[in-house]
């Protein structure tokens, strides 16, 4: 399962989920993607909330409904973006980055509300904590320019050590 921006214009932000939910502690779940094509060097990935409504907006950029990862763009600097704000408890270094090519993992932690983000398998460590898991959530990913694609890698099952099945693209 790919995104592709496949129209509009270039330096826009273009976001959509996968449409399977997150409930408050049902475990852990872990969502991997592989990077196919990031042109402008921006991209989110993340998770966003059921009323998340910042479709041309960026994950991690509407209050207490998202928190999204990025790196490049302007200057490559490394962004964690959460509720709005380009903050988080545990600040990654600036040369934790992803390009093309890479496989970029999404960890939610349902009991304990945490994010966590792995680099081609190597865990970047927490990157949001107390994420208020009161309602449903979803992964969530934001492309920037046209010809911009990730592949979502299903996997037989998302929970770890559990037996969810993997959901699909809305």
């Amino acid at each position: 399962l790919s995104f592709t921006k496949v129209s509009g214009t270039n330096s826009q932000w273009r976001s959509c989920r996968l449409s399977n939910w997150l409930y408050p502690n049902q475990g852990v779940f872990k969502y991997d993607f592989k990077i196919e094509q990031n042109k402008a060097g921006w991209m989110f990935l993340g998770i966003v909330g059921h009323d998340f409504s910042n479709w041309t907006g960026y994950v991690g950029s509407d209050t207490s409904k998202s928190w999204g990862f990025s790196c490049g763009g302007t200057g490559g600097s490394t962004r964690l973006w959460g509720s709005g704000a380009q903050t988080s408890t545990y600040n990654y270094r600036q040369d934790t980055k992803f390009a093309e090519g890479d496989t970029v993992s999404i960890e939610v932690d349902t009991n304990q509300k945490t994010i966590s983000f792995y680099i081609n398998g190597v865990n970047k460590g927490i990157a949001f904590v107390n994420i208020p898991l009161t309602q449903k959530m979803a992964v969530g990913v934001t492309l920037y320019d046209v010809g911009d694609k990730v592949t979502y890698i299903p996997k037989p099952s998302e929970k770890v050590g559990g037996e969810e099945e993997a959901g699909e693209e809305e």
